[in-house]
């Protein structure tokens, strides 16, 4: 709500990550309400979720990340923003479900980290490491990322989203760690707000070179490595019942 109509340069981002946030929620409420009831008792229902946004910011998220799910992108003209990369395209593909299963390194978590020919790389995308000093003179573009790095809750018309981005550091060129649980309240609108305008002072933030590869920590390998094998074995025990 803070960003419409200021002119703000991270406005449609402010926007993305709250609808996407939003929409994400509702998909996951319908699949668990599903869950609970009986097949035979609702038939053949199908999954139904009434999205009141622009769809295509969805289609483009996919586009710049899936790139078996891609067209082939326009070039982009001087002045004119990353998003006419997908102007008017359209692509069809007989099977998303096995795109989606395949991805693995063909997902690119860092789209908008690659150099693209007459669109400019964001500030804090930089080629070397480097400590920025989080202060009254920091720049937008890095005050912004600052804010990204940061768990908060994103605040919309009717609604309070909790905003987690320690669960997917590797997006922000970070190793991922195994991400912790975040104690969640009900808050107002009004707190909610507040909690994330608040001064982000008195803080260094170390920005990593946008060359970096990120991967995942020792300690998430192996406890991935163990939640694979409990579901393995669980499969098994199931089929054998």
């Amino acid at each position: 709500m803070e960003f419409m109509n200021t002119g703000s340069d991270i406005e449609h981002e402010a926007f993305l990550a709250l609808w996407l946030s939003r929409d994400l929620s509702l998909l996951k409420e319908k699949i668990v309400a599903l869950t609970k009831f009986d097949k035979s008792e609702v038939g053949d229902s199908r999954l139904a979720v009434t999205i009141w946004s622009p769809f295509q910011l969805v289609q483009i998220w996919a586009w710049e990340r899936f790139i078996e799910l891609r067209p082939r992108p326009n070039l982009i003209k001087i002045g004119e923003t990353r998003f006419a990369r997908w102007h008017k395209m359209m692509m069809i593909v007989d099977n998303v479900r096995r795109v989606l299963d395949s991805a693995k390194e063909n997902f690119d978590w860092r789209p908008y980290a690659k150099a693209l020919r007459n669109c400019k790389l964001p500030a804090f995308y930089v080629e070397k490491e480097t400590w920025i000093s989080v202060d009254s003179d920091i720049s937008e573009e890095f005050e912004s990322f600052a804010r990204c790095l940061r768990i908060s809750k994103l605040v919309g018309h009717d609604c309070v989203e909790h905003y987690l981005p320690h669960r997917v550091a590797v997006q922000f060129g970070i190793d991922q760690d195994l991400p912790a649980c975040v104690a969640q309240a009900n808050e107002t609108f009004s707190i909610a707000w507040s909690k994330y305008i608040k001064s982000i002072g008195c803080a260094n933030l170390y920005v990593l070179s946008w060359l970096f590869e990120a991967d995942v920590t020792t300690r998430y390998l192996e406890w991935w490595k163990q939640s694979v094998s409990r579901l393995q074995g669980a499969a098994r025990i199931f089929r054998s019942s």
